[in-house]
């Protein structure tokens, strides 16, 4: 029994990050744009910061891959985790500075973040027993459900702020 609970508690952990992961995602797509285009000097470069996030996910992914199967998932996280908090503040400094390299440099930290975060659903069939892992799946992959609802909000509630900062 402390075992299936220990089981479902990782998993919730799994889908709680999924969730987080894919509401960064959106939230970078909806405002990395709005904030590229307030920020740039010229309209071509106002999708940078969400290019910059998706070439951070490119390069990183085989190393993410390469680089947990040594360390462990839970390291790895941690490493992504810390890779997407950076990248946060840096971004969020950029916004602050009107600083375009700034806040491509920490939306490139965040696409590393999501080199990492693709592999939650893996660690939920690690962690899961045999009777339990395509539900754990399921539930770690329905953390994309969670964000599509509250990625949107968040940036519509934190839209407004961009007009007090000007």
């Amino acid at each position: 029994m402390r075992i299936q609970n220990a089981m479902h508690r990782q998993v919730l952990i799994l889908a709680s990050s999924q969730a987080l992961f894919q509401t960064v995602s959106v939230i970078v797509m909806t405002i990395g744009g709005l904030a590229g285009a307030n920020i740039a000097n010229t309209p071509m470069l106002a999708t940078l910061p969400i290019a910059s996030m998706f070439l951070g996910t490119a390069i990183m992914m085989f190393p993410a891959s390469i680089w947990m199967a040594r360390v462990g998932r839970r390291n790895g996280f941690l490493c992504g985790a810390l890779f997407g908090v950076s990248g946060g503040i840096i971004a969020a400094i950029g916004v602050f500075y009107n600083s375009l390299f700034l806040l491509a440099s920490g939306t490139f930290c965040i696409g590393i973040y999501q080199s990492f975060a693709q592999f939650y659903r893996f660690a939920a069939s690690e962690v899961a027993d045999d009777a339990f892992r395509s539900r754990a799946i399921s539930f770690v992959m329905a953390g994309g459900v969670v964000a599509a609802l509250i990625g949107p909000t968040l940036a519509h509630f934190g839209g407004p702020l961009f007009i007090h900062l000007e």
